[in-house]
């Protein structure tokens, strides 16, 4: 139980990542608020995590990151049902696959706004929080599309990496009032976006990782909870590739 008596909010949590984020962190007794767009998702969330954490501290808040005064009434709210948050997982995102001369001025806008833009708002409006607290942490899902070169990526690669340089950012300005910013970089994950590859495209991606498997949810999950907790106490402003080994061995 180690987030008892912490209020924690995860952006993106309906599904994929954030929920099994949301949904560990419950079970370990924290006051958890799932922030997303569709309420058709939190609703599932929600019944998805209160089976499994029967007592679970679970609220929901239809939440468009993108838009500063939503994410400011969302954070609002959390404070006035919870107390001050203890720590932010910057989890919602949306994919964009196109190569530069594609890429349409909307595409680039709408990626940056919810990948990169979306993080900022939700940093800026958990910060006075945190400090209320005399400290917390943030931990904010990249990607290694961040570290490496993908083809037709050109909006959400620069999406990504602009969210090392924001926690990096956070990290300086920030770690003398105890707040900590990391960055965790995911390989390719089983989610439901990739549950209908065949079989085939799954194993020749899976055999890109030095482990030999995609991840699973569960491996992004224990790496944020452990960058929240105060086992990382003396970590700030890292950037970590939980990848299978995929950013160490490219092309071996």
């Amino acid at each position: 139980m180690r987030f008892s008596g912490r209020a924690i909010a995860v952006t993106g949590g309906g599904s994929g990542i954030g929920l099994q984020i949301a949904k560990d962190l419950c079970a370990e007794g924290a006051a958890v608020h799932i922030l997303g767009r569709t309420q058709s998702k939190l609703e599932s969330a929600r019944t998805e995590i209160l089976a499994a954490t029967k007592n679970a501290k679970l609220f929901t808040h239809t939440c468009d990151v993108s838009d500063a005064k939503q994410v400011q009434a969302a954070f609002a709210a959390i404070k006035a049902s919870s107390g001050p948050i203890h720590g932010l997982v910057n989890n919602a995102g949306i994919t964009n696959r196109d190569m530069l001369d594609a890429t349409s001025q909307e595409g680039w806008n709408e990626t940056i706004a919810n990948n990169l833009t979306g993080a900022f708002h939700c940093a800026q409006a958990a910060l006075p929080q945190l400090l209320a607290n005399k400290g917390g942490a943030i931990v904010s899902i990249a990607s290694i599309h961040a570290i490496l070169g993908f083809p037709a990526r050109a909006a959400y690669s620069a999406s990504k990496a602009g969210l090392l340089g924001l926690t990096r950012s956070i990290a300086v300005d920030y770690g003398a009032q105890n707040i900590r910013a990391n960055a965790v970089c995911p390989g390719i994950v089983r989610t439901p976006m990739t549950a209908d590859w065949p079989a085939e495209r799954a194993k020749a991606v899976a055999d890109m990782h030095i482990l030999r498997r995609l991840g699973d949810p569960k491996d992004i999950s224990a790496a944020v909870r452990f960058l929240l907790s105060d086992e990382a106490s003396w970590i700030t402003g890292v950037v970590l590739p939980v990848d299978g080994g995929y950013t160490a061995g490219k092309g071996w």
